[in-house]
């Protein structure tokens, strides 16, 4: 079983989307990084990585998703937004993007 250290943001998705594109069984830690918890004696002591690394499209797959965050529009990019939608219908992108918050959905467009 694998541990995985992570938090909401497209660091941590890619890898629970990578981790549940290969099928691989993991259990969830929340990291808060906004409470720098990623700071902590008893985080410190599992000596974690500081940024995580994939070199699936996934790995790029949780930026596109903060688009409109960014005010960008994918209308403008017809072969980001083809490629983006795809991989927003995939099961394991739809999983890993709510770890470790459940009640997340994938940004859609239309």
């Amino acid at each position: 079983m694998i541990d995985l250290y992570t938090w909401a943001t497209p660091n941590g998705r890619k890898i629970s989307i990578a981790l549940e594109e290969m099928g691989l069984p993991y259990d969830v830690h929340r990291v808060d990084i906004g409470k720098n918890q990623q700071f902590d004696s008893a985080f410190a002591a599992h000596e974690y990585v500081a940024d995580e690394y994939s070199i699936a499209d996934m790995a790029l797959w949780p930026w596109a998703s903060r688009f409109a965050w960014q005010g960008v529009s994918l209308a403008d990019f017809e072969h980001v937004r083809r490629w983006y939608r795809t991989l927003a219908n995939r099961r394991s992108v739809v999983r890993g993007y709510k770890v470790p918050d459940d009640s997340l959905d994938i940004p859609w467009v239309p």
